[in-house]
């Protein structure tokens, strides 16, 4: 499990007992959410995607997306008339996690896609969303408030608040040319492209549930 590639020596704290409330996987079975909040780089996206590959693990069927990601395909769904397809399968899935949720405004037709997933989801599936924003600062994000209010009370007041506060983990990935070595005598030639497997049932869900950046 990711859990466990965790670096006990980043310099963040977290509510311990939650944590493991959320390892359980007990709040998806009661289709609860789950909101992963905190400033930059302390590992919200990597908890993400941990939470994930214990849900794939546990059988769940799981969609991990960049919220602006997501919102892409969404609005490209349009043009091509997949777009009911699309919602259908957001609004289903057992597990759908946004990864970096909130962090630019959305227009019109974007906030109304956001309504519709929280609303239609709420206390039938679980949905995981990550933050660098409190819930509270998600309304600003909406194009209409009334909406905003609507899909941001049913979400967080189903949800637990997993907070992640500290610093940053992104310095200790900066490269150190001293840890290095020294340079090769030739240009490093491009590693050979894995063939591809072939789709399975639960390919898109473990796809979405790889190891990511902390975020």
């Amino acid at each position: 499990v990711l859990f466990r590639s965790w670096d006990p020596s980043a310099k963040v704290t977290y509510d311990r007992r939650l944590l493991q409330e959320v390892c359980s996987l007990r709040f998806v079975a009661d289709h609860r959410n789950l909101a992963i909040l905190g400033p930059v780089g302390v590992g919200k996206t990597f908890w993400g995607q941990a939470v994930s590959h214990l849900c794939c693990e546990a059988g769940y069927h799981v969609r991990f997306s960049r919220a602006d990601a997501l919102l892409r395909s969404l609005r490209q769904s349009r043009m091509d008339n997949s777009r009911e397809a699309l919602m259908t399968a957001l609004a289903t899935v057992d597990v759908l996690i946004l990864d970096d949720f909130a962090l630019e405004p959305m227009g019109r037709e974007e906030s109304r896609d956001i309504y519709q997933l929280l609303v239609e989801r709420n206390g039938r599936f679980s949905t995981v969303i990550t933050s660098n924003r409190d819930t509270a600062e998600w309304i600003a994000t909406f194009d209409d408030a009334m909406l905003a209010q609507s899909a941001v009370d049913r979400f967080k007041n189903n949800a637990y608040d997993l907070i992640i506060d500290g610093e940053s983990y992104r310095p200790r990935l900066k490269p150190k040319l001293e840890a290095m070595g020294p340079p090769p005598a030739v240009p490093v030639p491009k590693s050979p492209t894995p063939a591809r497997r072939a789709a399975s049932a639960r390919a898109p869900a473990a796809a979405a549930a790889r190891p990511a950046p902390w975020g």
